[in-house]
């Protein structure tokens, strides 16, 4: 019933709501229980550029059954992923971002959907298949610069959030490791547009496409975190050379030290 009558709440009061959580750290449980309700089961996307497929978020992110969230983040997909192209999604988590990538490449596209958390990797197939899209494949590794093996760090405790730690004293998992030039020089499709979310080790992820960039000039859109204050300097040695141009969502210069922020690296 919550997440039927959900539908009706303005755009604008949700995200308010979510900004609410860090204004005033007290509401965050009542809204958390509220998320959880909203996203239980499988339903119907209600907003957005994924409006009408079915999805199970199995995470409490009600913004993905509402379809509201990162809207700005939504139009980029929207503006710059055509039918018939390769999308990789780096970072897929139960892939709400997959399904809508899936949507606009449409049948005579592909995308290829990373997640090393398995749990997370079967959400992927499993919403995939809900809307019978044969096109995606889900590759159950983490993004780094090279092949090999890592620790997924599960002391977040919300999939949403783990990441690869150095410490394996903590709780996680050993996961496998690759990265984009690994993907296409297995025999995968080279990507026309790249999307980033991986947690603090978006430097590892640039850095292990580089020849892809090279090669095949995807446009790539990285989420970078607050932490990552070296991502600019990452930026100036990969894919300045490469003749990429650096901007946010919005075109304006890509911020330094450390914010967080939506950066599109575009060929030129």
């Amino acid at each position: 019933m919550i997440a039927r009558l959900a539908r009706f709440v303005p755009t604008p009061l949700v995200r308010l709501a979510v900004r609410m959580m860090t204004w005033v750290p007290a509401l965050r449980p009542g809204f958390e229980r509220l998320a959880a309700t909203i996203a239980a089961g499988e339903g119907t996307i209600q907003r957005g550029i994924g409006k009408g497929l079915r999805f199970r978020a199995d995470v409490a992110v009600a913004g993905y059954r509402l379809g509201t969230t990162e809207p700005e983040f939504q139009q980029a997909l929207a503006d710059h992923i055509r039918p018939g192209h390769v999308v990789y999604d780096l970072g897929a988590n139960v892939g709400f971002y997959t399904v809508l990538c899936a949507r606009l490449v449409g049948p005579e596209g592909r995308v290829v959907a990373v997640e090393p958390f398995p749990a997370s990797a079967e959400a992927v197939r499993h919403n995939a298949a809900l809307n019978a899209f044969e096109t995606v494949e889900v590759v159950e590794a983490a993004i780094g610069a090279e092949p090999g093996r890592a620790w997924l760090s599960t002391a977040q405790g919300d999939p949403v959030t783990f990441r690869l730690a150095d410490d394996r004293t903590g709780s996680g998992i050993e996961v496998a490791l690759t990265s984009v030039d690994a993907l296409v020089a297995s025999g995968h499709p080279p990507p026309d547009v790249v999307k980033v979310d991986v947690e603090g080790v978006e430097v590892a992820a640039l850095r292990g496409m580089a020849q892809t960039l090279a090669d095949h000039r995807p446009l790539v859109i990285v989420e970078v975190h607050h932490a990552v204050a070296d991502f600019p300097d990452a930026v100036a040695q990969v894919t300045e050379p490469l003749g990429y141009r650096a901007t946010t969502l919005d075109g304006s210069p890509m911020p330094r030290g450390g914010v967080r922020a939506h950066v599109v690296l575009t060929p030129t």
